[in-house]
């Protein structure tokens, strides 16, 4: 579905491709997600490419697959530091310690306080009073956060005790 990048899709390649970024963008971070990728730019510009059935490249509402990446639709002024993939969400950590999130929602992994209602436009994540993030990680359901003070914040699908939060389901 144009997880490559390179303008293609379908098939595959064993050896690696150049993505087509647009003309001057410089990549200082990547991530991976289940039929997707996504690039922070040098300037803190995201930018997403393949896959989008539940909205994860945060473009557009669910559908219309990009074989090349396309500016993710953050606010305006936000800069990224940090990016992660899940299996069809996707996580940003801004320089303001802010976590964005956007894409399925099975188990509240975009952390808005509902479930089932997943969205293609990026929103800001409900995190406790004073908490600023540094990184962030997607994982199938879940969704995980460092802060400044070395805390590791969860939520989302708990499922085999995956939230560290001593419960299972």
């Amino acid at each position: 579905v144009g997880e490559l990048g390179n303008g293609t899709t379908g098939g595959f390649t064993a050896t690696p491709v150049k993505v087509k970024l647009p003309a001057g963008v410089t990549v200082r971070a990547i991530a991976a997600g289940c039929g997707f990728s996504l690039a922070v730019a040098t300037n803190g510009t995201l930018y997403s490419w393949g896959g989008n059935s539940a909205g994860q490249l945060g473009i557009t509402r669910a559908g219309g697959h990009r074989a090349r990446p396309a500016r993710v639709q953050l606010p305006s002024g936000v800069t990224v530091r940090a990016v992660s993939g899940g299996e069809d969400h996707a996580l940003a950590v801004t320089t303001a310690g802010q976590v964005y999130a956007w894409g399925a929602n099975s188990s509240g992994q975009l952390g808005n306080g509902s479930t089932g209602h997943g969205s293609g436009t990026p929103a800001p994540v409900t995190l406790p009073h004073g908490a600023r993030a540094v990184t962030v990680t997607a994982g199938e359901g879940d969704s995980l956060a460092v802060t400044t003070a070395g805390q590791v914040l969860g939520w989302g699908d708990g499922a085999f005790g995956s939230l560290g939060n001593g419960r299972t389901g």
